[in-house]
Parts: C-alpha cells; structure tokens; sequence
C-alpha cells in the first residue's frame, strides 16, 4: 500500500538556493530614524531567503529603538523564556531584550562560550510554530570569527521528500526531537522535527548542545539525521554564512530557518556583543 505523502504547501524558500542567490540575499535593507523599511522588499526577502539584513544606523540599537522598530514591523512586544532571567551571560531587560556577551566560565553554548554554536531553532522549550520570528542585532562583532549561519529548513525537507519519503515521516513524528534547557534544572519538550500548523511547514530543526534526535524511539530516524547533516554542510545550497556588521540587524523566520554561529575570538577592550529579541506572531504572515 502507498504511503500517503505528507502535504508541505508550495512556497519560493521551498526551492531557494543560496549558492545561487547570495548576493541578492545578503542586500541590506535600511530602518529609517521613524523606524519604517522598505516592508516590500523585506517580504519578498523573508518569502525567498527566509531571514533579511537590515541597517540600523540611523535609528541606533538601544534598547528603545529596537522595541519601536519591533513594533513598527507588526510583531508587538518581545518574548523572552522565564529561564533566560537565571542564565548568566545573558542579561535581560525589563522589555524582554536578551543581551548577549561570552564569558570565561560559563559553558552555553550560545551565551557564554567562545565555541560554535549548531544549527538550532529559537525557543528550546517552546512547541513547533510558537516562536516564529527573531530579530538579532549587532552591536559589538567578533574580532576573528563568530559568523551567522542560516539553514533553509524547507528546502532542505523538500529534497528528502524527493527521495527518500520514510525519512520524512520520521522527521514528523512527535517523538523524533526532545530539546532541552541544558545550562540548569534539565527541563525539557518533546515534538516533531517538523510539522504542519495553520496549514503551513514549520520547523524546531535543532542538533545543538540542547537537543536529542530519539533514535531509538521512531523508525527510519537515524537515516532521517544522517541524510540532514549531510545536506547541511557549510558547501551545501540550503546554507549560507555571513559575518554581521556592527548596527545590522538579521530578521529571521525561525520557524521556517535554522541558525547557527562559528567560533569566535573576542576582544576584552570590545567584546562581542549581540541582542536578540524572539516574538510570537509571524513577521511573514503579517507582511503578506
């Protein structure tokens, strides 16, 4: 008996190719001192590439321009875990912006070390489709290293589908990833790797120092992770990496994009420094 085939809706990420495309994908958008931007071009960024670059220089990276400029983009007030508050090297703000320095003791992977950081989603404990959008702001880069990488999920499902469909319902099974918050207290959730919800594909692609692929509880799903890392690699065309400038700010569909960062040296006089801001609603949902 045929295998039903699992429905993943038709959109341009699906068939993106950074390889291809990485000039046009890397082209900076501007955010006015009146927090507006180009929101045309930043929907046909995010539909295409998943994610846009934009330059904050005129309007700054203090913590109030970041909050205007979230809510002038549509997506409202940030979302920060309640567990962040407890993580040193992260320091949050009253308005729930994570600022975002290593240090020489602590051991998270993202917040406090110098080592790379693998692909993941944003929201360690959240369900599939909960965080859909992130904005990460430069305000300090690394003086060698620390590049952005963006994985394209999408694509990524779209040729495993094209080959091999039992791996697909491996990675859709609700047992396949359990991702937890590592740094303290272990506590953790259990879904797919991907998933449908409100009619589209979304992802919680991880293989950090948070996550656990359950082998042993979902058939076909160590095949499933191989044929990932594999299509994943840094040469690969559902990958690109960038080195983010001071005042750029990189908006990120990170239901639909993982992300990673390279190891990094740091400067004691001006350390790296990022903030991020992680909301709910659908930056691409609201543009289109």
């Amino acid at each position: 008996m045929k295998r039903a085939q699992p429905e993943v809706r038709h959109c341009a990420l699906m068939y993106t190719d950074y390889r291809a495309s990485r000039k046009e994908a890397l082209k900076e958008l501007s955010m006015s001192q009146k927090g507006n931007v180009d929101k045309g071009a930043l929907l046909a960024a995010l539909r295409k590439n998943g994610f846009a670059l934009i330059n904050f220089s005129e309007i700054g990276l203090s913590d109030e321009a970041l909050i205007f400029a979230a809510d002038k983009l549509g997506v409202g007030a940030p979302y920060v875990p309640e567990y962040f508050n407890r993580m040193g090297g992260c320091e949050r703000s009253r308005r729930g912006i994570a600022t975002i320095r290593s240090n020489t003791v602590g051991t998270h992977a993202g917040f406090q070390s110098h080592r790379q950081q693998e692909m993941h989603v944003d929201g360690t404990l959240n369900e599939l489709g909960e965080i859909n959008t992130t904005i990460l702001a430069c305000c300090t880069p690394a003086i060698i290293g620390g590049f952005t990488i963006v994985g394209n999920c999408l694509a990524l499902l779209n040729s495993i589908r094209q080959k091999n469909l039992l791996l697909v319902e491996a990675l859709f099974n609700e047992r396949a990833l359990t991702r937890s918050a590592v740094s303290f207290g272990g506590e953790s959730t259990t879904g797919p790797i991907f998933g449908r919800k409100r009619g589209y594909v979304f992802t919680r692609f991880s293989c950090d120092n948070t996550s656990k692929w359950n082998f042993g509880k979902v058939d076909n799903l160590s095949d499933a992770f191989h044929s990932c890392a594999m299509e994943m690699g840094y040469h690969s065309p559902y990958v690109i990496a960038f080195a983010m400038k001071s005042l750029q700010a990189l908006v990120l569909c990170n239901s639909r994009v993982c992300h990673a960062r390279s190891a990094f040296q740091d400067s004691s006089l001006a350390p790296r420094t990022m903030k991020r801001m992680i909301f709910k609603p659908d930056l691409l949902q609201i543009l289109m």
